[in-house]
């Protein structure tokens, strides 16, 4: 199991009055090998789970959401 510790870069609005600010950190464990911080957003197989644990940590995202890329996230793997 993967375990990234990602923290938003930038303020985002997401909409229904949710917001995720500048510098808040979340948590996602995907259980997958060989997923890194280079390939977690952009990989087809783990998608689901990316998502799955964005909304366990309160920022439920739709599929094709702009924020569900590298650039928005600074990702760490621990």
């Amino acid at each position: 199991m993967a375990i990234f510790e990602l923290t938003a870069t930038k303020q985002m609005v997401l909409g229904n009055g949710m917001i995720v600010d500048k510098g808040m950190p979340l948590t996602l464990n995907i259980p997958m090998h060989g997923i890194t911080p280079y390939n977690l957003m952009n990989n087809s197989r783990c998608r689901d789970q990316v998502l799955q644990q964005f909304a366990m940590n309160g920022v439920p995202l739709p599929p094709n959401s702009p924020y569900l890329n590298p650039g928005c996230w600074n990702i760490k793997m621990r």
